[in-house]
């Protein structure tokens, strides 16, 4: 397994988004192991979450539904080396296409931008899981 840590900064941080505004800022990609790897796949997903109230025989039950809103390829079957990091810059157009969820069906709605890089047979936000920026909307 692939020892890659993921950091980002955000620079232009808002309290609250809206759609169709930008966020930009940079994002990093560490090995921390002892060989090198190859990137198959640098990608930014920005993505909804949220739980969806079903109904199962005779039981309700809460489903989590992810779904990606839009998704951009960064950099795709580059090296990288043992104890280097990557740094990539970023701007995101959020889409204008989301909006609240709201619905008695409907708990836990938020969105968010997801670093991802793929060395091995998944993809993952990096070893720690830090690669995840919840965008904060109005509820």
């Amino acid at each position: 397994m692939a020892n890659i840590y993921i950091d980002y900064n955000i620079s232009n941080q808002k309290s609250i988004y809206q759609p169709g505004d930008i966020i930009s800022g940079t994002f990093s990609l560490k090995n921390r192991g002892n060989q090198d790897e190859k990137l198959k796949k640098v990608i930014i997903k920005y993505v909804e979450y949220f739980y969806s109230r079903e109904r199962v025989i005779i039981k309700r039950v809460w489903n989590p539904i992810i779904k990606t809103l839009k998704e951009t390829v960064v950099d795709k079957g580059r090296i990288i080396k043992a104890n280097e990091k990557l740094e990539y810059r970023f701007k995101f157009k959020l889409p204008i296409s989301w909006k609240n969820r709201k619905s008695p069906k409907i708990k836990d709605w938020k969105i968010s931008l997801c670093f991802f890089e793929k060395t091995g047979l998944i993809s993952t936000t990096g070893i720690d899981g830090n690669g995840v920026y919840e965008v904060p909307i109005s509820q």
